[in-house]
């Protein structure tokens, strides 16, 4: 249970009446709350339950937690190419 963030969080409303926001400890995100449309929930349980590090995508999930989708697919491209 996280009463309070630890670290950096942001908040975010997008036009499609999706309000979300994300908790981000050092380089992993460890919390995410959505309210609306939630398709892909399973994405970012994924990206807290791997504890994958965000590199460079973290800086875009604190500007917009709704690009979970994009941060997914891309850390795990790069986690294929590496294990190939």
């Amino acid at each position: 249970h996280i009463s309070k963030c630890p670290s950096e969080t942001r908040k975010n409303t997008n036009p499609c009446r999706v309000k979300c926001s994300s908790c981000i400890l050092d380089d992993v995100l460890v919390g995410a709350t959505c309210v609306g449309n939630t398709d892909h929930i399973g994405v970012l349980r994924g990206l807290i339950q791997s504890k994958t590090r965000l590199g460079e995508w973290k800086s875009h999930l604190l500007r917009d937690p709704t690009q979970a989708m994009e941060a997914y697919l891309a850390k795990g491209q790069a986690q294929s190419a590496w294990m190939n």
